[in-house]
């Protein structure tokens, strides 16, 4: 026995690589994402290379790739599982995540918009652990199913619902927002909240499918080339005595019928009967008394096709003339918009101009699409400040390189600064807990209100209408004479406005009460959850009281407003949550604490055997050996992936037909497993600290 065992064991070592049977799951993969439409120019960008190349029609893009579009283009691109993204001119974004669980249609994906305009019709996602997320500089947006649009720079994000509901939140918060159909929410970093709006019939009506999509650029003219005119000059049939004293002919000398010409206009040469009206297109002469005749007629680059007609009275005829246009194809630059020293009162400004057709063109650096007849057209956006603005065009073609300088001067009209504050007036008793100012001022105007001595203070940027609007809330500690201090400011002019107004503040008090809140999470101490929040709620006996909820996940920090019975979901990250939580009532009264660690487990785990690395055997060539052999093992080596990969210690076990494998690094376990003649049926089975449990069978079978 001690002879044949080697070589049973070098068997199924060569064995290895033999395929696996009874998969349980499959492990997630990439999601297939291509490119649905292009209008303009799009560039894709590997991981690999880390180089732009064009993008295509039908071409596949791969998780973390990076896609732009330049100017005056757009860009869709469709998801396997039905989503639709479109990319408006100069947009960047990145693929982050495009996994998806093929045997359970469970989707995990992540767009990263840096800058530009995007939109989307996100399909309902299958099952609770799918989710989409779009982030940016500046917010983090999770969907289920919806349509929406994103506008997206360094400093906000603006986003608009369509239909659907969309998750909101600031970059690096926990506080969420739910923004439901037809409503538009706004993150700026300089604002600690989230502003919501209506949207109007234009914007929500819509369609992100078949349509166009919100907000995209309107159709541009392509040009062409226009409409000769001609028509037929033949009238009702001369007498017979004019028939016979009449005869037009008309004869094209050249250029040739199908020349290919490098100049333009060309000069048409021909003969007709002496005193002739002669048209060609909407050009027109009279033939000499030789019958000779000259016109000189411009050409559009590429199939030039007119009607030659010669008439004299009713009678005429006429003659086709086919030409072909090819510009030279020297490089040459014209700029017809703006002219050198123009005086703008908009901060935008229309480049306009030709060049020789397929060069390349850029204005200040940013890429600019030619059309075939080689003219061109780029709205340049300047900042909204009084100066002078000198744009650089550059045209390349081949080897050569043409530029030309415009020096423009922006002053802006600017409206004389105002400040009416209409609410609160002075001397007013506030009975409420909430007071609102309101109030006019200019457009572009900053508008900074502070309250109770600088325990409140907020500036707003006013809008097209010239209205502002603030709420201040009030607590006990407001009770009594309130300086309510506006300023308006504007920054072009320095211009300054001040109001003051003092009020009288008389609300109910709920600080004087010797009740603290209590605080409860018992419902999260089992330390690991397959949920990505926890539920804390306040209990406290004084009516109408405040409760502050603080909230410490991981380092960062949050705090909720909470009524005396109210609860609140928590949001934690994937994996180890180190929590700390407590209350404050108005009166400054404190609850008890909380602290401690909590993992959150999404789940699902997956299975993947390592050694062996294939699972189904049949091993034919063994020597004879005795029936009652039962010392045939071999090893078994398995890897568990959790979707998280930092917090190996949430697996409590791994074992193999009832038996546990030894944990040797992180989420590898090793052990043996026994063998015998014939079928060999084995069951792995994993679980983790949140419940996930995964099951996976393979089979080994040795014949004599």
């Amino acid at each position: 026995m001690k002879e044949v065992r080697p070589v049973i064991h070098l068997c199924l070592c060569l064995l290895v690589c033999m395929a696996m049977h009874g998969f349980g799951q499959n492990k997630p993969v990439e999601e297939k994402v291509t490119v649905k439409s292009i209008v303009g120019k799009a560039e894709v960008k590997s991981l690999e290379s880390g180089q732009w190349r064009e993008a295509r029609v039908g071409m596949i893009i791969k998780m973390k790739w990076d896609v732009r579009t330049y100017v005056e283009s757009s860009m869709e691109i469709q998801f396997e599982s039905g989503t639709i993204i479109k990319l408006g001119e100069k947009s960047v974004v990145n693929l982050s995540s495009l996994l998806i669980d093929q045997s359970s249609s469970v989707t995990k994906s992540n767009v990263n918009v840096a800058t530009g305009q995007v939109w989307a019709n996100v399909k309902k996602m299958v099952g609770k652990q799918s989710k989409f997320t779009f982030e940016t500089p500046t917010a983090v947006a999770a969907i289920r199913g919806t349509r929406l649009g994103l506008s997206v720079d360094k400093d906000k994000t603006v986003l608009d619902v369509y239909e659907g509901s969309v998750n909101f939140k600031k970059k690096g918060s926990r506080k969420e927002k739910m923004i439901n159909t037809k409503t538009r929410a706004i993150i700026d970093k300089n604002n600690p909240d989230i502003e919501t709006s209506h949207l109007d019939d234009q914007r929500r009506d819509a369609d992100t499918t078949g349509g166009d999509f919100p907000g995209e650029p309107g159709d541009q003219d392509t040009g062409g080339v226009a409409d000769t005119g001609v028509t037929d000059t033949t009238s009702d049939s001369p007498t017979e005595e004019e028939d016979t004293a009449i005869e037009v002919n008309i004869n094209i000398e050249s250029p040739d019928d199908n020349a290919v010409l490098t100049e333009s206009p060309v000069l048409i040469k021909g003969t007709a009967t002496p005193g002739a009206v002669v048209s060609i297109g909407s050009w027109q002469t009279t033939a000499g008394g030789n019958g000779k005749f000259t016109i000189s007629v411009d050409l559009v680059p590429g199939v030039n096709t007119f009607i030659a007609v010669a008439q004299i009275g009713t009678v005429s005829k006429q003659s086709d003339l086919s030409l072909t246009y090819e510009p030279p194809k020297k490089l040459f630059l014209s700029v017809t918009q703006p002219a050198d020293g123009m005086k703008i009162t908009e901060p935008i400004i229309t480049v306009a101009g030709v060049t020789v057709a397929g060069a390349e063109v850029s204005v200040d650096d940013n890429d600019v699409a030619v059309r075939a007849d080689g003219s061109f057209s780029h709205q340049v956006h300047i900042p909204n400040e009084t100066g002078e603005y000198v744009l650089r065009v550059v045209s390349r073609f081949k080897a050569e390189e043409m530029k030309v300088e415009r020096k423009v001067m922006y002053a802006p009209v600017r409206e004389k600064l105002d400040l009416i504050v209409t609410s609160p007036v002075n001397g007013q008793v506030i009975k409420s807990n909430l007071m609102r100012v309101t109030g006019k001022a200019v457009f572009g105007a900053k508008v900074a209100i502070n309250g109770g001595g600088g325990s409140f203070n907020r500036t707003i940027t006013v809008g097209q209408d010239g209205s502002f609007t603030c709420d201040i809330n009030l607590y006990e500690r407001d009770i009594g004479e309130y300086v309510v201090e506006v300023s308006a400011n504007l920054d072009e002019t320095g211009e300054e406005k001040e109001k003051v107004m003092t009020v009288q503040v008389d609300i109910k008090s709920p600080g004087i009460n010797i009740s603290k809140p209590k605080l409860d999470i018992t419902s999260q101490f089992q330390g690991a959850t397959r949920v990505g929040y926890m539920i804390a709620r306040i209990m406290d006996q004084t009516p109408e009281d405040q409760i502050t909820l603080q909230a410490d996940i991981n380092g960062s920090k949050d705090q909720y407003t909470l009524e005396p019975s109210g609860q609140e979901k928590i949001l934690l990250d994937e994996g180890k949550n180190r929590y700390a939580l407590f209350a404050t009532d108005l009166a400054g009264n404190k609850s008890n604490a909380f602290s401690g660690e909590i993992y959150y487990l999404p789940g699902p785990l997956v299975i993947d055997i390592i050694e062996p690395d294939e699972s189904m055997y049949n091993i034919n060539d063994l020597p004879p050996m005795p029936v009652n052999a039962k010392d045939l093992s071999m090893d078994i080596e398995i890897e568990i992936d959790d979707g998280i990969g930092d917090v190996d210690e949430t697996i409590l076990y791994c074992r193999v037909n009832n038996a546990n494998l030894k944990k040797i690094n992180k989420y590898i376990y090793r052990g043996k497993i026994p063998l015998i003649r014939g079928v060999n049926n084995f069951l792995v089975e994993v679980e983790d600290m949140a419940g996930n449990r995964e099951k996976k069978t393979f089979t080994i079978t040795i014949n004599e």
